[in-house]
């Protein structure tokens, strides 16, 4: 066949296009294998991101939580003989920050610690609320309350040799002691 004729140009054509197919699904191919780890690293690194925000924000909240725990008065009176400031429950605050971050481990014996000072620029009153309760001090109003939860990040799958990573948050809170707000 010569190369002008018009039969001689349709099977080339026809064969351009057969072997263009398969040339077009061998490069996809290709292509997927070299873009699909990049693509699946990317959307782990989205996920472990999300781990990590989502675990700042547990432990936020459970210090926040905390601390608000610590920090209020309770419909006891403090003329009761059983009576306990919130701010000397230190089993209460610990589980109070537990409960609130339910998918955050913190059962380590230091993920919650407990402090006391005067404010800003006062040395500390006491360094653990286990301090405070057996000293038998009292707090007066306006002392404050600080609550740090602890919790450690690890990946899933650690890709990056980037090991356990510390999440903390403090929330310091004033304590409401000496009023007496039930009695008119």
């Amino acid at each position: 066949m010569d190369m002008y004729s018009p039969s001689g140009d349709k099977d080339k054509m026809l064969n351009g296009f057969a072997n263009r197919g398969k040339r077009s699904i061998g490069q996809g191919m290709v292509e997927l294998a070299l873009t699909l780890p990049l693509f699946l690293l990317l959307l782990y690194g989205i996920f472990e991101i999300g781990r990590l925000v989502f675990m700042y924000s547990a432990v936020l909240n459970a210090s926040r939580d905390a601390a608000r725990y610590a920090a209020a008065a309770d419909a006891v009176m403090a003329n009761d003989a059983g009576y306990q400031e919130y701010y000397k429950d230190c089993e209460g605050i610990r589980t109070r920050a537990q409960t609130v971050s339910a998918f955050v481990n913190l059962s380590a014996s230091d993920a919650v610690t407990i402090s006391y000072d005067s404010g800003p620029g006062t040395g500390s009153i006491e360094t653990s609320c286990e301090a405070l309760r057996s000293s038998g001090k009292t707090l007066a109003l306006g002392d404050r309350v600080n609550v740090t939860v602890t919790a450690i990040f690890s990946p899933i799958v650690p890709l990056l040799n980037i090991g356990e990573i510390p999440v903390s948050s403090t929330t310091t809170r004033s304590i409401v002691a000496g009023i007496n707000i039930w009695d008119d």
